[in-house]
């Protein structure tokens, strides 16, 4: 009696290995970890389209969102959602163009009129770009909390 598997069953257990190591590298780029948010307000807010260019001075005591820079600008030019957001189970936590606009119009507003604001990032949110004291992202997104909404930024570097 031959105990050896089959050539079908040899490669289906190819298959399923190969596919629990797909499925663990896309979990492992999806997931994002911490951020932090900070109360103050917006100035110099421009923009359309996705392509926003804002200044945040941050008026609470918490530290700095970015180091040494209690007043920083911000660059924020709408990146995609990532390639692999078709695959099923997988939910890619990046802001859609929609909600990049809606957190992009909240910002207009208090700035208009003159209202602090909750701002930070999420994972990567916030990459130095440029000179000193500003950051790019590429989407924004409005988070309820229990003071209000959030406004975090989001950059995801796929």
């Amino acid at each position: 009696m031959d105990l050896r598997p089959t050539a079908d069953a040899q490669r289906s257990a190819y298959v399923s290995r190969a596919l629990a190591l797909i499925m663990a590298a896309l979990a492992a780029g999806v997931a994002v970890a911490g951020g932090d948010y900070v109360k103050g307000r917006v100035s110099g807010f421009s923009g359309a389209d996705g392509v926003y260019t804002f200044h945040f001075e941050q008026s609470d005591a918490r530290p700095a969102l970015e180091d040494g820079c209690p007043r920083f600008t911000v660059l924020v030019q709408y990146g995609r959602v990532p390639w692999y957001s078709w695959v099923p189970l997988v939910k890619t936590s990046h802001p859609t163009r929609g909600e990049t606009d809606a957190a992009a119009a909240i910002l207009a507003v208090a700035e208009r009129e003159r209202r602090l604001v909750s701002f930070g990032y999420t994972g990567n949110g916030l990459i130095p770009s440029g000179g000193q004291c500003t950051s790019a992202t590429k989407g924004l997104r409005i988070i309820k909390d229990d003071s209000g909404d959030v406004l975090m930024a989001f950059y995801d570097p796929t």
